[in-house]
This record gives C-alpha cells, sequence and structure tokens, in this order.
C-alpha cells in the first residue's frame, strides 16, 4: 500500500459519522465527560435533583447540601465576601492577606526592597537578614553531612555571620571598595 493509497483511507475512515461524534464528544467536554457548558442548573429539573449516585463521603454531603439551595432564574454573577465586606473583583492580595491575617511591617523592608533594583539582590539581603541563606551549618542543621568549616579560611563555622560580618578578608575588600567608591567632585555652597 502506497502512502497515497494509506491517505485516502484513512481520510474515509476518519470521516465516518461514529468518529466524527467521538471528535464532537471529545472536543465539547472535559476529561470528566462534562460537557464545558454544563451549569449547576442543568442537573436540576422538576423541581429535584438528577445526580449520578454518590461514590464518596465528600461527594454525598455535596449532594445534601445541594437539596438546601434554592435555585431561581436570576443571572448568576461572583461575589466576594473579604472579613464580611463585599469585593466586586477577585483580589490575590487582598485573599493571601485575609488567609495570612495582618502582619506589621518590618523595620528593615524599605532598606530590602528597594525599587528598580536587581530582584536577585533584594532576594539575598532578605535571606540574610532573616538567616536563612543555606550555610554549612544550616545545611547540618537540616541532617545533611557537610563540613561545617568555611571553605575561604577554613578556621571557622560557615554560618551568616562569618560569611557576611566576620569573615577576615571582608574589611580589607570593603575598605578598597569604598576607597575606590569616594566621591571625586565636591559641591561648594556658593552653588546653592
Amino acid at each position: 500500500m502506497n502512502l497515497f493509497s494509506f491517505l485516502n483511507s484513512f481520510e474515509s475512515w476518519i470521516n465516518t459519522p461514529l468518529v466524527l461524534r467521538f471528535w464532537d464528544f471529545i472536543l465539547d467536554t472535559s476529561r470528566l465527560g462534562i460537557p464545558k457548558t454544563a451549569t449547576v442548573a442543568s442537573r436540576f429539573s422538576a423541581g429535584s435533583w438528577h445526580l449520578a449516585a454518590a461514590k464518596t463521603e465528600n461527594q454525598l454531603a455535596l449532594q445534601v447540601h445541594l437539596t438546601t439551595v434554592e435555585l431561581s432564574e436570576v443571572e448568576d454573577g461572583y461575589e466576594w465576601v473579604v472579613d464580611g465586606r463585599l469585593e466586586q473583583r477577585y483580589k490575590t492580595g487582598v485573599i493571601y492577606t485575609y488567609l495570612k491575617g495582618s502582619q506589621p511591617t518590618v523595620p528593615w523592608a524599605k532598606i530590602v526592597w528597594i525599587s528598580y533594583s536587581i530582584p536577585r539582590h533584594n532576594f539575598l539581603t532578605w535571606l540574610v537578614l532573616l538567616d536563612r541563606c543555606p550555610t554549612r551549618d544550616m545545611l547540618n542543621g537540616w541532617g545533611l553531612n557537610v563540613d561545617p568549616l568555611c571553605l575561604l579560611c577554613n578556621t571557622a563555622q560557615k554560618n551568616r555571620n562569618h560569611l557576611f560580618f566576620e569573615f577576615p578578608p571582608l574589611g580589607m575588600i570593603l575598605s578598597l571598595n569604598f576607597r575606590t567608591c569616594e566621591p571625586i567632585v565636591t559641591l561648594s555652597a556658593s552653588r546653592f
């Protein structure tokens, strides 16, 4: 059988009514076999619910709850009630604050979360301030078998304070950096 005759027979098989009905079903339903245009009201007619038998306790609880629901002809709509207030639109920030609870602003927030800065630098600064960097002492605390000594100086335990504040060569590096960054231009008082 050559390719042309195969494609010809394949096309005739695809256009059979059974296959066309199958594709209509697949394109019009979800993976569960529920039509995409289905509504809750479509399972309610003549004053009663027409539901499949419940197979789990959760399905049974849902069916019991549905028997208490009164349906009307009014168009459905969304209402978001958050903390007793009616919201017209879903707002992720409002929901997150409601679920997490209101948190006080920490005093260092404006130092860390600077607009127009490099996000990975902000994130690293945040991790350092919260002492959440995966340093060697942290990894040992998590149960990983890691040598706790600092790889750079091999004298102290590698933790946040040693790495960012107490590391001996750090003072020399910072002083060189500060000397390089000194302002070149000085402003005179007469310009103001």
